[in-house]
């Protein structure tokens, strides 16, 4: 009867075994999963800081021909008038025009840098993010191994030590 149960102690600890080794790998595979979304999500954010970045230089450009524009009207307005542009209160308000011109051109630059930077971020708190689930998983596998392997020992313990029971009541 000693023999049935040590049998029985000995497959039980091979199925938890089995099991742990198998729930390790179904949690390292969804820690690999993450990772990959991760690492997708940070190549998307990538893509953004370069795209705001671009679209930044073409909403600066687009601005700097508005103001072209606008200036020579400007510059047209002053001359069918006849005034003259290089003094007095017509240069002041050419010069506060500017000003203002270029601090619009400079604020859509400085707006899509700080934009782009964001997305920088997050394509790096990804990374990380990435990394880390790389490493949960090789964390799993290793504590799966380890978990069977302590399995194995204890079932392999209770059966010596039923078989080291069973061997001193037969001499008994």
């Amino acid at each position: 009867m000693c023999d049935i149960g040590m049998a029985i102690g000995l497959a039980s600890s091979m199925l938890g075994a089995v099991g742990q080794m198998q729930q390790a790998q179904a949690e390292a595979d969804a820690a690999n999963y993450r990772a990959q979304v991760d690492e997708m999500n940070a190549r998307r954010a990538e893509l953004q800081a370069k795209d705001r970045i671009q679209r930044g230089t073409e909403e600066e450009r687009a601005k700097q021909r508005q103001h072209a524009a606008f200036k020579g009207k400007r510059e047209a307005g002053f001359a069918a008038a006849g005034i003259d542009t290089a003094f007095g209160s017509a240069l002041a308000s050419i010069t506060s025009t500017e000003e203002l011109m270029v601090e619009d051109e400079l604020t859509i630059r400085a707006n899509a840098g700080r934009e782009a930077v964001a997305y920088q971020y997050e394509a790096t708190n990804h990374k990380a993010s990435a990394r880390l689930n790389r490493y949960q998983a090789s964390s799993a596998k290793t504590g799966g191994f380890l978990a069977a392997g302590a399995s194995l020992l204890t079932g392999a313990s209770g059966a010596y030590k039923g078989w080291k029971t069973a061997q001193i009541g037969a001499l008994a």
